[in-house]
């Protein structure tokens, strides 16, 4: 084709363009003078209802209901988008005053309408905030329920981003039940998909709830850490959602002052939740902070105050389940009318007004609007291989982000899994119990799975007892706590062997052994330090050898020290044979004994920066001596928190006391 034919149809292409565009602004200037009454009136309710749905849910709800009204009148159909949103913005409205059944009521028409449109995204949230209300409810089960089926569209969907709230959403529905670990690992699978989304709202939330699953342990000292790392998160120019949020999580670190018997500071964080719950209207956070001073009240010995707090709480608490919630709703929306009606008429007379003028510039919109869609036209073709590459980055990384989130959630769950096995192998504590009249084990890991391990066997007079630390923390070491543990029932309870020193030298033999296997190719120094004792319960004679761990002991009401050879279990590989020495003790009823791995004197201090050391772990084992050994529990128990404050813990933790019957 000839190039001057090219160049005029080219023109008359875009002549034909400018055309169109110009006879579809005038078109669209003839419906906007007709109907722009009526829109603006919608936009002007929805609006509105969208602000104030958090913080002022009350007026939100008169907005909302004005909005149903004017939609029915003009013959907006249900399943336009805006008319969802109403309706959900009015079933939170309703929630966020305390008022379940009307939640439900709305919740459930979206639901309706969304499954009749087929919009499976749309159906997922919907169901999401269908189990917030049987949760609230106390119907955990129809909450569970709903939130799973929540939760399949969203991974069918890849839907990332909304994944984590309902994970939350399942955690406290476990924790409802009182399941805490099942609610602690959905609360960590929320947590790790919001730090890969960077998903700082989403970190918040999740911490919040890390928080209230301490606080529901009384582990007082890890829920205000994550309570105050989640605080860390608040963007304070939200003025919305900050505020909701904030007032639970003041609430909530009120309850851990308290637990922590700090009542002023507690007393301080309930005042400031109880001012931003009677801003906002929330009935569920004001009877909270009522309930909770009038407890801290009652510890104080007030009683007058205390009860007044109780009369309030109980008033609130009612109120919330009231069937009288819509007579109050009314007479709330008579009192809002009649003291807004003239704002509210000047603003809408406003907004006409401006309407008007704005139709009075059409034509000259028009004009500039041919000019700037011209330019936009070749902006766009300039851009459109750009972002056509934009789109297939984005796509590309979605997917590896969600492959990366769902390869943690399973190795999460793997290792949560493999915590039950392990502690399925462990011995039995009671069959310790069942021996000695008073006895404890504490035991904590580092990670979710121990890499120290207790164990017990009994043959005849005799109570062999076992402290093992294995190399490595986490998987690693749990690992080498199985093989220890099969290890020990196949050289004691199979083999009868009950001398101490022979069963380190036989263990030794078998950990070198196993060791050459191809499993531990790539683990340097696999070993065990431990300690072993063979008590005779007839004649209170104990047999002692030792792995790099020492015996303490009181006879007489003094610490005695019976030190360990100084080589590991296994690690030495260049040694062919190992001899452990034995020690043999008589002691006494009521005598003390203790077996210990090295992860006490390991741990750091949050004040000191130091490890807490052998010295201070004597004496302090000497300041206790004198307690019962379940008040001896409470204060290990105690001792390690207060040293290690805000610190993570160094390493895997385990003391086996004992005491002589």
């Amino acid at each position: 084709m000839p190039q001057q034919v090219k160049v005029v149809l080219r023109h008359l292409v875009i002549h034909n363009v400018i055309f169109l565009i110009f006879s579809g602004c005038l078109l669209a200037s003839s419906w906007q003078n007709q109907d722009i009454e009526d829109t603006t009136n919608l936009q002007f309710l929805k609006e509105k209802l969208k602000s104030n749905r958090y913080t002022d849910p009350s007026q939100a709800i008169l907005y909302g209901k004005q909005y149903l009204k004017t939609a029915e009148l003009i013959g907006i159909d249900s399943t336009n988008s805006d008319y969802l949103d109403a309706l959900n913005y009015l079933g939170i409205s309703y929630y966020n005053v305390g008022n379940y059944d009307k939640t439900l009521d709305f919740f459930l028409q979206v639901l309706q309408i969304q499954q009749n449109l087929n919009d499976q995204a749309g159906i997922s949230r919907i169901l999401n905030n269908l189990g917030i209300v049987f949760d609230e409810y106390g119907r955990i089960n129809e909450a569970l329920e709903y939130y799973r089926k929540s939760l399949k569209i969203k991974y069918e969907l890849g839907d990332s981003a909304s994944l984590a709230s309902t994970l939350s959403n399942i955690g406290f529905a476990y924790n409802q039940v009182e399941q805490p670990d099942s609610a602690y690992h959905y609360f960590i699978k929320a947590y790790q998909l919001d730090l890969l989304s960077n998903d700082l709202e989403g970190q918040l939330k999740s911490l919040h709830n890390i928080g209230l699953y301490h606080l529901n342990q009384e582990d007082y000292d890890s829920a205000m850490y994550y309570f105050a790392a989640s605080r860390n998160l608040f963007d304070p120019t939200d003025s919305i959602g900050s505020k909701y949020e904030m007032a639970f999580l003041l609430k909530n670190m009120a309850a851990a002052y308290q637990g922590k018997n700090q009542l002023t500071t507690a007393q301080e964080a309930y005042e400031q939740a109880l001012q931003i719950g009677i801003t906002l209207k929330n009935k569920p956070v004001i009877r909270d902070c009522y309930e909770g001073l009038s407890s801290i009240f009652k510890q104080r010995e007030q009683y007058s105050q205390a009860y007044e707090y109780f009369n309030l709480y109980t008033l609130v608490k009612d109120s919330l389940f009231n069937e009288d919630n819509n007579k109050i709703i009314t007479q709330l929306e008579t009192n809002f009318e009649i003291q807004k009606r003239e704002k509210e008429i000047e603003l809408l007379k406003k907004e006409k007004e401006i309407s008007s003028l704005q139709l009075s510039k059409n034509k000259v919109v028009t004009n500039l609007l041919m000019v700037g869609i011209l330019l936009v036209v070749v902006l766009a073709v300039v851009l459109y291989k750009k972002y056509q590459f934009k789109i297939q980055a984005n796509e590309l990384l979605e997917s590896q982000n969600r492959e990366i989130a769902e390869k943690n959630i399973n190795i999460t769950d793997s290792i949560i899994y493999a915590k039950g096995i392990q502690e399925a192998l462990l011995s039995d504590k009671k069959l310790l119990l069942s021996v000695f009249d008073e006895a404890f084990v504490y035991c904590k890991a580092r990670d979710i799975v121990n890499g120290d391990f207790y164990w017990f066997s009994k043959k005849g007079h005799n109570f062999i007892v076992a402290a093992v630390d294995c190399t490595g923390h986490g998987v690693p070491g749990a690992f080498m706590t199985v093989m220890g543990n099969s290890l020990l029932n196949e050289i004691v309870n199979e083999n009868d062997i009950i001398e101490p020193s022979v069963i380190l030298e036989e263990l030794d033999k078998k950990v070198s052994t196993n060791s050459q296997d191809d499993f531990f190719n790539n683990v340097s120094n696999v070993g065990m330090d431990m300690a072993v004792c063979t008590i005779n319960r007839k004649s209170l004679t104990v047999k002692f050898a030792g792995a790099k761990r020492p015996l303490y002991y009181f006879h007489d009401h003094k610490l005695q020290i019976v030190k360990g050879d100084k080589y590991s279990i296994g690690a030495n590989f260049q040694m062919n044979s190992k001899y452990y020495t034995q020690h043999e003790l008589t002691l006494c009823k009521n005598d003390l004994m203790y077996l210990f791995t090295d992860g006490i004197a390991d741990q750091f201090g949050e004040k000191t920066n130091q490890k807490y050391m052998m010295s201070r772990f004597r004496k302090f084992l000497i300041d206790i001596s004198g307690l019962t050994l379940t008040e001896q529990y409470d204060a290990v128990k105690k001792e390690i928190n207060k040293w290690k404050g805000d610190n993570e813990q160094t390493d895997d933790m385990l003391l086996i006391g004992i005491k002589m019957s």
